[in-house]
C-alpha cells in the first residue's frame, strides 16, 4: 500500500471525500480504491458487514430479490486493497456512503492505521508539517 500525494485529483472510496479537503489517501497496488484518514481511524465512518447481513437475514428470503441477497450473503466477498476473500466479520464498507461496493478487511485497516502513524510520526521527527504532502 501506499500514500497518495497531494496534485492527483482522486476521493476516498468509502467517503467520496476529495483528497484536498483531507491530508491524505492510501491506495493498494491496483491504486483501484482509495481510503482516506478519517476513514481509517474514526469506527463510526466503517461499517462491519456482518451487522447488515445479520439484521437482514432474520427474515424469510421473498422473491428473486430476497434469494439472491441471501446467496450474496453467504459468499466470502474479497477486499478492495489485498483481494483477499474474507468471512463478513471481518470486512467493513462505507457506513456514510451508501453506494460504494468497496469493502477493506481487518488486516488492511490495521495496516492503513500502521501506515498513517509512521506518516505522522517520520513528519513529526523531520520537523516537516505533517499535512503537507509534495508528490
Amino acid at each position: 500500500m501506499q500514500v497518495v500525494r497531494l496534485g492527483q485529483q482522486l476521493s476516498c472510496t468509502f467517503c467520496r471525500k476529495p483528497q484536498s479537503d483531507g491530508r491524505v489517501l492510501i491506495a493498494p497496488p491496483d491504486k483501484l480504491s482509495y481510503i482516506c484518514e478519517e476513514c481509517t481511524l474514526q469506527p463510526a465512518r466503517l461499517k462491519n458487514i456482518s451487522q447488515e447481513s445479520g439484521s437482514k437475514s432474520d427474515s424469510a428470503p421473498s422473491g428473486v430479490v430476497g434469494v439472491f441477497r441471501l446467496v450474496r450473503s453467504q459468499i466470502a466477498l474479497k477486499c478492495s486493497f489485498c483481494g483477499k476473500a474474507t468471512g463478513l466479520p471481518g470486512l467493513y464498507r462505507s457506513a456514510v456512503e451508501s453506494g460504494t461496493q468497496a469493502h477493506i478487511c481487518t488486516d488492511c485497516l490495521n495496516v492503513c492505521r500502521q501506515i498513517l502513524k509512521q506518516e505522522d510520526s517520520g513528519a513529526l521527527n523531520a520537523g516537516k508539517d505533517p499535512d503537507i504532502k509534495l508528490g
